[in-house]
């Protein structure tokens, strides 16, 4: 392996820049975020946030197979 390709053979990988691999990644990053904290809340008081893990999985699950789907 040459010095440095670990840094880029993912990125090539999937056809993407730097930039959008960063603005991709830290969407679904916050995404998940965002869900975890509103179960995390949702445990905690039932009556709250009822669908917002189960929402968040489903949303950024489309999302994948709509972007594995698009790159056939």
């Amino acid at each position: 392996m040459k010095k440095g390709s670990f840094l880029t053979e993912h990125l090539r990988s999937i056809n993407k820049s730097y930039f959008q691999h960063l603005k991709d990644a830290l969407y679904y990053g916050f995404r998940l975020l965002i869900g975890g904290i509103g179960a995390i809340l949702h445990a905690i008081f039932p009556f709250i946030l009822t669908t917002i893990a189960s929402d968040t999985i489903n949303d950024l699950h489309k999302m994948n197979v709509n972007r594995l789907n698009s790159d056939d």
